[in-house]
């Protein structure tokens, strides 16, 4: 088989592509599980504050790590019912990288059809969320 390579102009499309098709799925760990989007908990974080945020999703006391939100963008995730081990409640954790302050959200419970929109704030205590 040739390899061959992409022309430089066409590296963004193929990106972009790839990265639609895996944005439709839901993920455990960076792998898809379910094919069918209404099946997710839907999570939006729109990071307010200066740090760049790891994300957690913390259920029966453990804590299972969703990604990365970048200071002053918003990060869309889609969490597989399954993965939620059949809880009914969960929090959403924020360990801002070089910054010993996490903020741990309130307890959230996991609804069909709900998005659950989280905005980190520069001071943790005003950070809220809102599920629609």
């Amino acid at each position: 088989m040739i390899a061959r390579s992409l022309p430089p102009a066409a590296v963004p499309l193929a990106l972009l592509l790839l990265s639609s098709v895996g944005a439709s799925a839901c993920a455990w760990m960076g792998e898809p599980l379910d094919s069918n989007p209404e099946d997710c908990v839907k999570v939006i974080v729109e990071n307010h504050s200066f740090y760049d945020m790891n994300l957690f999703v913390e259920r029966d006391g453990r804590l299972f790590r969703l990604g990365t939100v970048m200071s002053k963008q918003t990060t869309h995730f889609a969490l597989a019912h399954r993965m939620m081990g059949g809880a009914t409640r969960y929090r959403l954790v924020a360990d801002p990288i070089g910054s010993l302050d996490k903020v741990v959200s309130p307890q959230l419970r996991v609804e069909r059809d709900a998005t659950t929109h989280w905005m980190l704030e520069p001071a943790g205590w005003l950070s809220h969320v809102v599920i629609r």
